[in-house]
């Protein structure tokens, strides 16, 4: 899953993908365990991405070819109170600006930044893609009909003796707990 959105045909560009306005986007992705704010690089691929975009952001200062734009959303799962989840997010996005502009030099103001505290939307993709989510029609019918503030996440535990939330905790939540950093020149 990606917040790149590209129209049309796209073309692969040294990592990049153009989008519909011609700029050249890429996507980092850095994950975090469980409800833990600060990044720490020994999570799955975290070390690997960020070698990744030191270097691409070290080849485009040799090149002379300007970021215009650091995009970081802070993402957390469902699980836990909206405000919990907004707390967390917001102290993710902090930790994370500072970490990455202490690595790669990049000032702050080149970050334009937004926290979604529960990612509906990206388990809603999940759920859709797996052909072994239990009750899947009935998750979704909950996430369609009930509000956030309004228990939506408590019939999600109800449902079926908590049987379909058990299984998103076990196996979407943590996809969940991210950073999605989009480079864009």
């Amino acid at each position: 899953m990606s917040i790149i959105s590209c129209q049309g045909l796209s073309a692969q560009i040294l990592g990049y993908e153009a989008n519909s306005s011609g700029e050249k986007e890429r996507v980092f992705i850095f994950y975090y365990n469980g409800k833990d704010s600060e990044y720490r690089e020994v999570i799955r691929e975290n070390r690997h991405e960020m070698k990744e975009l030191e270097d691409l952001l070290s080849s485009a200062e040799l090149e002379n070819n300007t970021v215009k734009q650091i995009r970081i959303t802070c993402y957390s799962s469902i699980e836990g109170t909206w405000n919990d989840n907004k707390e967390l997010v917001e102290k993710r996005l902090i930790n994370f600006t500072e970490y990455l502009s202490a690595r790669t030099g990049i000032e702050e103001d080149k970050f334009v930044t937004r926290t979604v505290p529960e990612d509906w939307d990206g388990l809603v993709q999940f759920i859709d893609t797996d052909a072994y989510m239990p009750m899947a029609g009935q998750v979704n019918e909950i996430i369609l009909t009930t509000d956030v503030m309004k228990g939506r996440e408590r019939k999600l535990m109800e449902l079926n003796g908590g049987n379909p939330y058990r299984y998103m905790k076990a196996n979407y939540f943590y996809q969940l707990e991210r950073v999605e950093c989009t480079v864009i020149r």
